[in-house]
């Protein structure tokens, strides 16, 4: 994950975020079955609303199907919706990394942990038009697992989540060993405001 970090920040090039043309597909090889990308779209109801336009193999599997050409708000399940959509907002608000790491349960009653990296992208050097992302799903071994065992898996009742500023050159405190370890800045809870501790 830090590596996917840094690559986008080799291309920032003094910027505060550096644009999808600034890279060649093949140079994200190495995570294409793990990477996701929305295009910001205007709203009638919200600020923004995200649309898939690329997701991985993983990806897709974690969502329960390909989901490309739908909004955020239409993949994202009701009760993940309002965290998620703080996630995608502080990325494009505050032009900004937003690392996050969640334990909970997913599509399938799968018990996992993701680590999430979502960057913001622009051709304009004032406004985000793409949201990349980087999903790992710590819990893939563990749910294969399951599949074979008769047993259906404990699901955790609370989802637990995370989000952290990260620094936008090194990308340390990507990562983690175990989900919930991440080192980072916490996000308050409420606050939008641009460098907000």
């Amino acid at each position: 994950m830090r590596a996917f970090g840094r690559l986008w920040a080799e291309r920032r090039r003094g910027r505060r975020f550096p644009a999808r043309t600034d890279f060649l597909a093949e140079e994200w090889a190495p995570w294409w079955t793990s990477m996701l990308l929305y295009r910001i779209e205007p709203d009638t109801v919200r600020a923004r609303a995200y649309r898939l336009t690329y997701e991985g193999d993983a990806i897709e599997y974690i969502d329960g199907g390909n989901q490309i050409g739908r909004r955020l708000d239409e993949i994202a399940p009701p009760h993940l919706l309002r965290r998620a959509l703080a996630n995608y907002d502080r990325c494009v608000e505050e032009q900004s990394p937003v690392y996050s790491v969640r334990v909970g349960t997913w599509h399938r009653s799968r018990e996992v942990a993701f680590e999430r990296l979502l960057l913001p992208l622009g051709e304009r050097t004032d406004a985000v038009d793409h949201v990349l992302g980087l999903l790992f799903d710590h819990g893939i071994e563990s749910s294969l697992r399951h599949i074979a065992d008769p047993t259906p898996p404990i699901a955790i009742a609370n989802d637990r989540v995370s989000a952290c500023r990260i620094d936008p050159d090194s990308f340390e405190g990507c990562d983690v060993a175990a989900p919930g370890s991440g080192i980072g800045l916490p996000m308050p809870v409420n606050s939008r405001a641009r460098g907000a501790q």
